[in-house]
């Protein structure tokens, strides 16, 4: 019986952020966690790129205007439109798993961060983690850049050792988080992995 010391070059289960074959997304939110802790006090842990299921990409769009030419109407091209937000996706094997976990943690604070100043909610459970605390411009610090990689399996060529090499690059630019949520259960869906959705604003999205 011949045994070959093989590796699954999409990902490899049983390492602590479960790196599986549909976590192919890095969302690094290394800069919010050290802009947080600065301006709140807080101590949020630092922790490595964390894996996404998915990650929706913001599309760039203009508004349309109807310019009209005698008696008829054409669509022309007006301003531009905010940049639509974007959608992070998170997978753990249970809801209380999911709300326990540093990332609802982080995008906890961070959504109160960044409604800072207005009245509570009814899910809030201590509105005196989150007192609004200006910077020196008397301004309240909510957004932050975010870096995104898609990885890809790497070739053989590769030397140091890693399995998985990036294939793209984005950042998010000032982004903020304007909500997240844990998907719902239901007898109708049966017995499935519990998801963590988050939205992500931001001014624009470059490519690395």
């Amino acid at each position: 019986m011949i045994v070959i010391d093989a590796k699954n070059t999409w990902g490899a289960t049983g390492t602590s952020d479960v790196l599986q074959r549909t976590d192919l997304w890095q969302v690094d939110f290394s800069g919010a966690v050290r802009g947080l802790n600065g301006v709140l006090g807080r101590n949020l842990p630092d922790w490595e790129p964390w894996h996404a299921r998915s990650v929706t990409l913001p599309q760039k769009t203009m508004r349309v205007e109807a310019i009209r030419r005698d008696s008829r109407s054409y669509n022309m091209p007006s301003f531009d439109e905010p940049v639509e937000p974007a959608k992070v996706v998170f997978v753990f094997s249970s809801k209380r798993e999911a709300e326990n976990s540093p990332i609802y943690s982080l995008l906890d604070t961070w959504w109160h961060q960044a409604r800072a100043g207005r009245g509570g909610v009814a899910l809030d459970k201590d509105l005196n983690d989150y007192t609004p605390v200006l910077d020196a411009n008397y301004r309240i610090q909510f957004r932050w850049n975010v870096a995104v990689t898609l990885l890809k399996g790497a070739s053989a060529e590769h030397k140091d050792g890693r399995s998985l090499n990036s294939s793209s690059q984005f950042t998010f630019v000032q982004a903020w988080v304007s909500g997240f949520k844990v998907s719902d259960l239901s007898y109708e869906s049966g017995n499935q992995l519990v998801t963590l959705e988050a939205t992500l604003q931001m001014e624009s999205m470059e490519r690395v």
